[in-house]
């Protein structure tokens, strides 16, 4: 492919640049250092192929507005890029994109996000598989388990075993209905009390 940018003046001229990594992603690699930091122009190559993110400046591979963009050109979780950078999810709205292509992304997200209770009763509603990642504080949570025991038949045993107070959930009646109503054969890990 004919591009603009095998000279050195090009290759420093922010203009040049942009015009040719809205045509093609790709070519940031050939832009120069202070332009794969310059993240007009980095957002401009991703927009179009999101696979330019590896030849982003390192300190803008850890920027979440630039992951976003990468993620939504390609469909790709960050893993997918085989760049581990950031290695967990700041924010709410990078997790959610994340998980939008990998529900597992959710283990890659920061303790806060991981204890926001709100937030992880919601992304379980979709996958209750997310509870082995959720943050220890919040596994002996009445709402939490509720929504692992409704969308997870025959977890019960599982739910158990993996949290940290399994007796409270083998004895707490609201619970042990709700597997059971999922899942009748989880009724043999009910408390006998």
């Amino acid at each position: 492919m004919y591009t603009m940018l095998h000279s050195e003046s090009a290759r420093e001229d922010k203009e040049q640049v942009l015009s040719e990594v809205s045509r093609n992603g790709t070519l940031l690699y050939l832009a120069a250092p202070h332009l794969q930091a310059d993240k007009d122009v980095v957002l401009a190559a991703l927009r179009q192929n999101g696979w330019a993110i590896r030849f982003a400046a390192r300190e803008l591979r850890q920027d979440e507005e630039v992951w976003i963009t990468a993620m939504q050109q390609t469909s790709m979780s960050q893993r997918s890029f085989g760049i581990q950078m950031p290695v967990t999810w700041f924010s709410e709205q990078c997790l959610v994109q994340a998980m939008a292509i990998s529900a597992m992304e959710f283990q890659h997200a920061s303790a806060e996000l991981r204890s926001n209770k709100q937030l992880v009763l919601r992304l379980m509603e979709s996958n209750p598989r997310l509870f082995k990642y959720v943050h220890p504080t919040l596994r002996g949570d009445q709402d939490v388990l509720m929504v692992v025991l409704k969308g997870r038949p025959g977890s019960f045993h599982g739910v158990c075993n993996e949290s940290s107070i399994p007796w409270i959930v083998r004895a707490n009646k609201q619970l042990v209905l709700a597997a059971v109503a999922s899942y009748g054969a989880d009724l043999r890990y009910a408390s006998k009390v």
